[in-house]
């Protein structure tokens, strides 16, 4: 017999903790068959399978890093959001989604801003990628995607997570 579910989050909950949207919350929960009743007009999740099918969804702590949201480069160089979105456009700097929020490359941001950033990631780029490995373009980018290798773009251009990939072709160790 299948124990009770006790512990429950509202899906205000589920979408600030998580930070996603309430179609993608109905929908993978549709998906995932996770169990949810609904008491006086609220809807109520499994705490326990929620933070199981979410674990993936949990803040990364290199964004706050290595990226800037759109709140902070307003507040930092005193910009309309019009601005920052015309800036970025205009100067192709990179971006990345997380959740349902948009950041920029701090690196990138404060370059085009004038300034020196002590942020210098290890990142390669894919010349230098194929080059230290000897591989073609196709190779890379099939380890890359295959073993989810943390990757950014900066306008066209491919930045790899160095530490990732060169874990991903260190020696085997035995012991």
């Amino acid at each position: 017999m299948a124990e009770p579910i006790e512990e429950f989050y509202t899906t205000m909950e589920i979408l600030e903790k998580f930070g996603i949207s309430n179609s993608w919350l109905f929908k993978m929960a549709k998906e995932r068959n996770i169990p949810k009743t609904v008491v006086r007009g609220k809807t109520l999740w499994s705490r326990k399978h929620i933070d199981k099918d979410l674990a993936d969804k949990q803040p990364t702590e290199t964004v706050a890093e290595e990226w800037y949201s759109v709140e902070e480069v307003c507040a930092k160089f005193n910009m309309s959001k019009e601005a920052v979105y015309r800036f970025v456009s205009e100067r192709k700097i990179g971006k990345r989604k997380d959740k349902c929020k948009v950041f920029y490359s701090r690196r990138q941001f404060d370059k085009a801003m004038g300034i020196e950033s002590d942020l210098e990631p290890e990142y390669y780029t894919m010349p230098e990628a194929m080059a230290r490995y000897n591989m073609t373009r196709d190779q890379i980018s099939h380890y890359v995607r295959t073993h989810d290798i943390p990757r950014s773009y900066e306008g066209r251009y491919v930045r790899i997570d160095r530490k990732a990939l060169d874990a991903l072709f260190a020696r085997p160790k035995i012991g």
